[in-house]
């Protein structure tokens, strides 16, 4: 019976997580379900949820490295010249 109900919750819990998740993030549920086998094996039952986070904060990572930075303006004054007025 502890071998069906490990078997059992496991299986469900391997494939409702990442529907659930995949849900909340921008992310396929294929990759959300790789993080969970992932974080799973490297870091065993914690992994389950260190492995996502991990794999969201590396995407936002990547996101941010290759977004380029947008230009600065120069700040405009009340006059419309360029500057800020000092009084």
């Amino acid at each position: 019976m502890l071998l069906v109900g490990a078997l059992g919750i496991s299986t469900v819990d391997n494939w409702l997580r990442p529907l659930l998740l995949s849900g909340k993030t921008s992310m396929n549920g294929l990759v959300v379900f790789l993080g969970l086998l992932g974080g799973a094996a490297a870091f065993g039952l914690i992994g389950l949820v260190i492995g996502p986070i991990l794999l969201v904060m590396a995407d936002q990572l990547l996101d941010n490295v290759r977004r380029p930075a947008p230009a600065e303006q120069p700040a405009v004054g009340d006059d419309g010249a360029l500057g800020s007025r000092a009084g």
